[in-house]
C-alpha cells in the first residue's frame, strides 16, 4: 500500500469513530509491514488533527458513562486503547464520571427501583455496579442510602 492509500484507509476508519493512535497502529500493523511509514502516517494525522487521544478519551467517557459503566471501568479500557493516564483523567474529571448521578443511573435501569432488602439481594446489586465499574465505596454508599431513604427520593 501506498502513503496516500493508507492515509484514505485511516481516514475512512476515522470518519466511522474516534480512534486512539494506539488502536490506529495495530490496525495499520495488519495491513503494512513498514513501521516507520507508520509512525510517519500517525505523525501526520494528529499534526493535522485528524487523530486525537484526547478526543478519542472524551468521546469513549461520553459513551461509556451513558451505556452505564462507572469510572473504573472506563479508565482500564481506556489504558488498554493505549491513552495516557493524565488524558483519562482529564476526560473522566470533564465529564464528573464520580458523580452519584451515574451510579444512581446504572442502578435504576437494571435494578427498576428495587431496594436491596435482603444480604442477598444486597450483594447481587453489589456486584453488579462493581462490575460496571463503580468502586465498593460508591456502590456501598449508594444502596445504604437506599435503604434509608426507602427510594423516597425522585429518581431522576
Amino acid at each position: 500500500m501506498t502513503f496516500a492509500q493508507l492515509r484514505h484507509t485511516v481516514l475512512r476508519w476515522l470518519t466511522g469513530r474516534e480512534y486512539s493512535r494506539q488502536e490506529l497502529e495495530l490496525k495499520l500493523q495488519r495491513q503494512v509491514s513498514d513501521h516507520s511509514l507508520i509512525q510517519q502516517l500517525l505523525d501526520e494525522l494528529q499534526e493535522q488533527g485528524w487523530q486525537s487521544d484526547s478526543r478519542c478519551a472524551d468521546m469513549y467517557v461520553r459513551a461509556r458513562l451513558h451505556q452505564g459503566y462507572g469510572p473504573l471501568r472506563i479508565q482500564q479500557e481506556l489504558a488498554t486503547k493505549g491513552i495516557d493516564e493524565e488524558l483519562i483523567m482529564v476526560a473522566l474529571t470533564t465529564h464528573q464520571a464520580n458523580d452519584p448521578h451515574w451510579v444512581q443511573s446504572c442502578w435504576s435501569k437494571k435494578f427498576c427501583e428495587q431496594v436491596p432488602n435482603s444480604p442477598a439481594v444486597w450483594q447481587k446489586q453489589l456486584h453488579f455496579l462493581r462490575y460496571r465499574g463503580f468502586s465498593s465505596e460508591v456502590a456501598q454508599r449508594w444502596l445504604r442510602q437506599l435503604q434509608v431513604e426507602g427510594l423516597s427520593h425522585e429518581m431522576v
